[in-house]
């Protein structure tokens, strides 16, 4: 009886603390961007930006609260830069994001996640009086990856690889110019992400 009251005493113990650990909130995560193959342009004959096969770099993270075991849903924000053609592309991004995640063990998890809200890019030259050409509209993207727990710390690292895809239609183009109503379309395939992670 001594032994079986040790034991329950033990598994009393043991149980909340898995499950604090478990339903810990929120995670975070910062990274670095890299798309070897990104592309930025308005349909306007050849009037306006046409960049194809740019490097684009930049900067996200994201804060995300795990409900149960094998999803997150959270907030993002997706800074890029791009340059080609003789035109250059300041892109941001505030995506909703859903996540399922399939643990691997204790420490390692595959991600496969779906973004979606706003977007806005800012194209030097292409404003009226040749200032910046402001876009906003949608921003979309698809990220498959994994992540590695550091314990006892906490941190942990990530990597993703996707694709982005942005559709903003200009807001202070010249009313006489080509791009006047345009659409700004900003491609990301792929997109690879190096980061840590923390909660």
């Amino acid at each position: 009886m001594l032994v079986a009251a040790a034991t329950g005493a033990v598994i009393s113990v043991a149980a909340p603390r898995l499950a604090s650990a478990e339903a810990r909130n929120p995670h975070f995560e910062a990274f670095a961007t890299v798309s070897p193959f990104a592309a930025f342009l308005i349909g306007s004959d050849g009037h306006g930006p046409d960049a194809k096969g740019v490097v684009e770099l930049g900067l996200g993270g994201a804060a995300s609260y795990r409900l149960g075991r094998f999803f997150d849903l959270g907030l993002g924000l997706r800074y890029d830069y791009g340059r080609g053609d003789g035109a250059s592309l300041h892109a941001l991004a505030a995506p909703l994001t859903a996540t399922l995640v399939i643990p691997i063990g204790t420490e390692r998890e595959l991600r496969a996640g779906v973004g979606l809200g706003p977007g806005l890019g800012l194209v030097p030259g292409y404003g009226e009086g040749d200032s910046a050409l402001r876009v906003f509209g949608a921003s979309g993207e698809l990220a498959l990856g994994f992540a590695q727990r550091i314990r006892p710390s906490g941190l942990g690292l990530c990597l993703q690889a996707g694709m982005r895809f942005d559709l903003l239609p200009e807001t202070n183009a010249d009313p006489d110019d080509y791009l006047d109503g345009g659409q700004l379309i900003h491609v990301q395939v792929p997109f690879i992400r190096a980061g840590a992670t923390w909660r």
